[in-house]
């Protein structure tokens, strides 16, 4: 949604779906958000393009659209962002 797209676009979009409350939109459509940040923003080393056909962006784009989805999502009682502070088995803790 918002993230893939200028303002001027979600806001045309928020209007011919008669959308007037954005909170609404985002808090009860999901129980929960969950985040999983990008490789690109700090596990660089693992952020490649050659074990994924799907994923065209550079880091430094990647890097711009995760910020953007993120931000698209705060707001929301169930935010949950996992960084890469950790590994796998940490996030799942």
């Amino acid at each position: 949604g918002s993230a893939y797209m200028s303002s001027e676009e979600w806001r045309a979009l928020l209007s011919k779906r008669k959308v007037e409350n954005v909170c609404e939109l985002r808090e009860g459509r999901y129980n929960a958000v969950f985040h999983v940040v990008t490789a690109a923003e700090g596990a660089e080393q693992y952020y490649t393009l050659e074990n994924n056909d799907a994923r065209t962006e550079t880091p430094e784009v990647a890097r711009v659209l995760d910020e953007k989805t993120r931000t698209a999502w705060v707001g929301h009682p169930n935010l949950r962002v996992f960084d890469n502070s950790t590994n796998f088995e940490g996030k799942l803790r």
